[in-house]
Order: C-alpha cells, then sequence, then structure tokens
C-alpha cells in the first residue's frame, strides 16, 4: 500500500524518526525494502518521487546533495523558535547581583573573562530562554557550574540535561547537578511525574545542538508551561 507507507515514511516513527532530515536515497531504499515480491529499479524511483512530492514532504537547500524533512517536523521547530521569542522579557532575573559576585569570588577554580560575562548576562537575563554558543572545549561545562551554584543559591531546582549520556554525566560529575539525565529519560521522566512542579527550576541543556528537534521542542514546552528558564 503506497499510501499507508507513504504516511508511515511521513510520521514521527518514520524518515525523521532519528534524524533531522533525510534524502532520496533513503526514501528509494524505504519503497525497496517495502517491494517484499521485488519490483523494477524504474519503479522504484517513479514510487520515491511521487512520495518526495507529497505536500507534507519540505525540501530544504543543501550544498552538497537535496535533503528533506516533513511539516510535522517543521512544526516543532517552529514551535522551539516561538517559545523563545514569546518568552523574551518573560519577568525580573532570578538572581541578584550580590550572589553572582560572590559565586565569581568564592570558586576554587576562577573563570575566564569570557566566562565570567556570559554568567553574569545569564545570571540576570529577564528571558525564560537563553543560548550560549561557543567551540567545544571552551568552559560551557565550567559556565554550567557556576550558573548551578548562583541559581541554588537563590534557591531554585537546577536540572541538567543533554542528548547523550556521556554528556548528562559530564552535568553530573562536573558541573555538579544532582540530577541529569539524557532528554529522553527527562521527558519520561516529565510525563509520569506531570511536568516541572511548581518549585523554581532552571533547565541546563547541553549540546542542544545535538538534540532531535522533537524531543527538545517536547522539553521545551513542558518548561513553558512550568515557567522554567532554560
Amino acid at each position: 500500500d503506497e499510501g499507508a507507507l507513504a504516511e508511515s515514511l511521513s510520521s514521527p516513527h518514520g524518515l525523521t524518526a532519528m534524524h533531522n532530515t533525510f534524502s532520496e536515497r533513503e526514501v528509494l531504499r524505504a519503497f525497496a525494502e517495502a517491494a517484499r515480491e521485488g519490483s523494477s529499479v524504474e519503479s522504484i524511483r517513479e514510487r520515491a518521487r511521487r512520495y518526495l512530492a507529497r505536500p507534507e514532504v519540505r525540501a530544504l537547500p543543501t550544498e552538497i546533495e537535496p535533503r528533506h524533512t516533513t511539516e510535522e517536523l517543521l512544526s516543532h521547530e517552529r514551535a522551539l523558535v516561538g517559545s523563545a521569542a514569546r518568552r523574551r522579557d518573560e519577568g525580573p532575573a532570578w538572581v541578584s547581583p550580590a550572589t553572582v559576585e560572590a559565586v565569581l569570588r568564592d570558586r576554587a577554580n576562577p573563570l575566564t573573562e569570557g566566562q565570567q560575562r556570559a554568567l553574569r548576562a545569564l545570571a540576570r537575563s529577564p528571558h525564560g530562554i537563553e543560548a550560549v554558543e561557543a567551540l567545544a572545549g571552551s568552559g560551557k561545562t565550567t559556565l554550567s557550574g557556576a550558573l548551578r551554584q548562583a541559581f541554588e543559591a537563590e534557591g531554585a531546582n537546577v536540572v541538567g540535561a543533554a542528548p547523550t549520556g556521556r554528556a548528562s554525566r559530564e552535568l553530573r560529575e562536573r558541573a555538579g547537578l544532582r540530577y541529569a539525565q539524557t532528554l529522553d529519560r527527562l521527558l519520561i521522566d516529565l510525563e509520569q511525574e506531570g511536568g516541572f512542579g511548581a518549585t523554581r527550576t532552571l533547565l541546563l541543556i547541553d549540546e542542544a545542538s545535538m538534540a532531535h528537534t522533537r524531543k527538545l521542542s517536547h522539553v521545551i514546552a513542558h518548561a513553558a508551561r512550568d515557567s522554567v528558564k532554560v
């Protein structure tokens, strides 16, 4: 059933289950595997072309090879961007300047000038969602540890999440977070517990650019409902 297979490929459990985009080769492979009694190459190619022309499939401009995604996944991307826009200037800063300076003064391992600027900006930010972009090895995990200290000093609960077990373990071991899990584990806990709860919470997401859009969208939606700073 070509139509049923196409709907399955466009679903959250289809071609975008593990990756945000897919190529024509992956579509060809899916239709070839579905032809259990065999089919001609041209027939498989024609089915793939019909699939890529479906209204829910979106072509993406790339420099190497054409990539595609689905309207369903793009809706999650729009939700992420929209949430960040709506939560700008959401409220007063959670951490006082005195607390920030105390954390900087009392740290056993001093922060670099760049880390200090980032800590002051993030701790005093009025926005519900903030993003930090920096190269690998530039000290983002160390900065996360300083943020944890500052927010915990003001009575906030600090939760960590990351796409991989390695990154979430680093948040526990190097940044000192008591709770830091993979995004998958965090989503399970949020569904079971009905959200983050009433306690003021800071959610630190490490390696967010590596996270799957759909999973990140669900976590950010929970955070918005519970006024969790991200």
